[in-house]
């Protein structure tokens, strides 16, 4: 009985001992090459599968730059990491070696440098990463198109714009940039003043469908699968990145001292020729 029992005992031993050091559940952090201006990168990795990343500058405090933050949800087979970066909607896989109870070693193959990392605490994430956490999923889940029974919603991410259609109406048009904060959807009309012209909670957001209360009324809307603009969308959408270029252009000429042209080979006549 006795002998059962310590290879039972042994056997639970060896388990755990594998499924430790084959997760990246906990805090960790590495230390960064101080001569590129970085000083560490904290990673938390929860067990429900969510990563947050600090990447601190060299004396950022001193200077007033705060951290970089990336964050997202993270897969780990016992040898590759794979993230998805939801902030800047991103995807990358790191091969992990050297992993057990304090620490592991990160390969970067795109700068081609192992990076190792020290365990410092357990995976969890205080209020406030949570929060942010939860405000940019969110702000990718709306992502395409909603539709209720009065209303349509075009929802586009990489343009933190949101196109608001009626239904029966192909006349009605409104815009605006959208902002989440934890459940709290915020429309804002895309103009100096940026006045919010609506502001609803998300109570539900998935494959199927999308739920919003605003002042206590619930508007359901379904997902309308692949996002497709019409001509007028289109039209509206390529004159914001055209403002957003001469808005950045006139940033860059304002930071260099020079004024930056764009040429166009022309004949006599004004025409462009190619």
């Amino acid at each position: 009985m006795k002998t059962a029992f310590l290879n039972f005992f042994f056997l639970f031993f060896i388990a755990s001992t594998l499924t430790a050091q084959t997760s990246l559940v906990g805090a960790w952090v590495c230390p960064l090459d101080q001569s590129q201006g970085y000083d560490n990168e904290t990673i938390i990795f929860t067990e429900d599968g969510y990563y947050y990343s600090t990447l601190s500058y060299l004396n950022g405090a001193e200077y007033g730059i705060g951290p970089d933050i990336y964050l997202g949800v993270y897969e780990f087979d016992g040898s590759t990491l794979s993230i998805y970066d939801v902030k800047n909607d991103t995807r990358k896989s790191f091969p992990i070696s050297a992993l057990n109870g304090s620490g592991f070693q990160l390969y970067n193959k795109e700068v081609d440098q192992h990076f190792q990392y020290h365990k410092t605490g357990k995976g969890v994430l205080d209020q406030t990463q949570r929060a942010t956490l939860l405000s940019w999923e969110n702000y990718r889940k709306l992502g395409g198109a909603w539709k209720s029974s009065a209303s349509i919603l075009k929802i586009i991410p990489s343009l933190g714009i949101a196109i608001v259609r009626v239904p029966d109406n192909p006349d009605f048009f409104r815009w605006g940039h959208y902002v989440v904060d934890g459940n709290k959807l915020t429309l804002k009309e895309i103009s100096v003043d940026e006045a919010v012209f609506y502001t609803g909670t998300i109570t539900s957001c998935n494959r199927d469908g999308l739920t919003l209360l605003n002042d206590g009324e619930t508007e359901r809307f379904r997902s309308q699968g692949e996002l497709k603009l019409d001509e007028t969308e289109i039209m509206m959408v390529q004159q914001y990145m055209n403002m957003n270029h001469r808005l950045n252009m006139t940033a860059i000429d304002m930071i260099d001292g020079r004024q930056d042209f764009i040429w166009k080979r022309v004949d006599e006549y004004g025409n462009e020729r190619y």
